[in-house]
């Protein structure tokens, strides 16, 4: 509370106040001050309790409470009131509204509506509303006589409403009954059931004995009288006995039939079946009518090198290497100095020849699948084929010798001599030879182990430079065309190379 104190201040006359009238000023203001100072404590209440306070209420308005006399209605929410005094939504139903625990249910809208609720059908709706128990029996369907029984007191009763007499009640014994009579029928085995009430087939078939076979069906088993027929694979009923692809072929002499020895251990010429078989002959190479281009291939027959067995037999054709294709060269342009293989190649109906830089897989023109070698040729600077003749079936000379080396340098360590042979195969080179020097030579083919010459231990020498006479000499080479030489002490050799032999192709 605000308590009103009134302070004079002594005014100088005049509009202005001049230093000394002002620190009397202030000496006046401050003695009234303290002058007044108990006055306005002693007017003063502060807030607090206690003797001389007032409570925060005290400043309030009587606006901001409720009155007594309006017993709450005054609250400024009812809703939030009955919130904070923890009341739930029951607090403002009515009575009406509910069940009460002494009314035992009767105030229910509805008792049908209550029972479907409760999910009472309707037949037993009307066993509740069924006010006697004959009533109640009667809706059940009971009939009358049931009834009677039903109210019997006792089991003597009973038998004396269904009219039984003595006999009814004494034992199976009295009777002249068996055990049997006082068992249960689900405790045993009808016949008419055929052992389908067992309680464990798998007990049942141990106790009498049976094995794990007496649940399989007969299919899964063989007949005696089958002799094998019915086994589910023949083959792999074979390879179980261990036998081997023989054991299909029959013995006889026909095709496909096994030969059986005859007395002594000997094939018995009746049992042994005549095999056409046809040799590879002809097929032999020589320069065509255009010398530079051509190769003649004779008439004969080769086997197909594809599947072993497919024979090709060849009228005679000229091949010709400036060509393309069947009848040509496999791929590409003729090249100078290169060595080209000669193939007799089939489409199954017609034979040809071809070219082809491979030894092994020349490229087939559409349509031919069967091929054999039949030998090789050679280009000169020129692309043309260098003249030869073929003097056997893998033995093929240079119609002018050709001279690979002269005076070539050979040292105590191997050196590789490529020679005039076809590449792409292992040949017998045919040469004549001589060194020059005082030493001696070991020819011998890449393949073989690097040695040095020698007198007296192997691999000997090829030829000594002190005989006088020149030497013609078969050396195999490697699939380069080439040879290895040492020599006892640096050398020279002169190599000219006659020809060579084939190794690789089919007799």
């Amino acid at each position: 509370m605000k308590v009103p104190v009134t302070i004079t201040l002594p005014m100088p006359a005049g509009d202005k106040i001049g230093v000394d009238d002002y620190k009397n000023l202030v000496r006046v203001l401050k003695k009234d001050i303290e002058e007044h100072a108990s006055a306005i404590n002693a007017n003063y209440i502060s807030a607090g309790t206690g003797t001389g306070s007032l409570g925060t209420a005290a400043y309030m308005d009587a606006t901001s409470f409720c009155q007594v006399s309006n017993n709450l209605s005054d609250v400024a929410s009812a809703a939030t009131a009955r919130g904070n005094l923890g009341l739930g939504s029951m607090a403002t139903a009515s009575t009406s509204d509910y069940l009460s625990k002494a009314g035992n249910l009767s105030g229910l809208a509805s008792t049908a509506t209550a029972q479907t609720n409760l999910g009472i059908s309707a037949f037993a709706q009307t066993l509740v509303d069924d006010t006697s128990a004959a009533n109640f029996m009667t809706t059940l369907g009971i009939t009358a006589f049931a009834q009677t029984i039903l109210d019997d007191v006792d089991a003597a009763a009973v038998l004396l409403t269904l009219g039984a007499g003595d006999l009814a009640t004494q034992d199976e014994a009295d009777l002249g009954l068996g055990t049997m009579a006082a068992e249960t029928a689900t405790d045993y085995l009808s016949k008419a059931g055929n052992l389908s009430g067992l309680a464990s087939a798998a007990t049942s078939r141990s106790n009498l004995g049976l094995g794990s076979a007496a649940v399989e069906n007969v299919a899964a088993f063989l007949r005696p009288s089958n002799n094998l027929s019915d086994v589910s694979s023949a083959a792999t009923a074979r390879t179980n006995l261990g036998l081997g692809s023989v054991a299909t072929y029959d013995a006889g002499t026909g095709s496909g039939d096994i030969a059986v020895l005859g007395a002594g251990g000997l094939f018995d010429e009746a049992r042994i079946p005549t095999v056409a078989v046809t040799i590879p002959y002809g097929c032999r190479l020589s320069t065509g009518t255009d010398a530079d281009h051509d190769i003649d291939i004779s008439a004969g027959y080769r086997v197909s090198e594809t599947d072993h067995q497919t024979g090709m037999t060849c009228a005679g054709v000229t091949i010709a290497i400036d060509a393309a294709g069947a009848g040509g060269l496999d791929t590409g342009s003729v090249a100078a100095n290169t060595w080209y293989h000669i193939y007799s190649i089939s489409n199954g109906t017609t034979v040809n020849g071809m070219f082809s830089l491979s030894a092994t897989s020349p490229t087939m023109p559409a349509g031919y699948t069967l091929k054999c070698r039949l030998g090789a040729v050679k280009t000169d600077a020129g692309s043309d084929l260098i003249p030869f003749v073929q003097v056997s079936k893998n033995k093929f000379l240079w119609s002018t010798p050709i001279l690979d080396y002269s005076n070539e340098a050979i040292i105590t360590s191997r050196v590789l001599l490529t020679l005039s042979v076809p590449t792409g195969i292992r040949a017998r080179v045919i040469i004549n030879a001589r060194g020059t020097g005082a030493g001696q030579f070991y020819l011998c083919s890449p393949d073989q182990t690097d040695q040095g010459p020698s007198l007296t231990v192997s691999p000997l020498v090829t030829f000594n430079q002190s005989q006088a006479a020149y030497n013609q000499l078969l050396v195999d080479t490697d699939t380069s065309a080439q040879i290895a030489a040492r020599a006892s002490a640096a050398c020279g050799i002169y190599i000219a190379t006659l020809g060579w032999t084939d190794h690789e192709l089919q007799f």
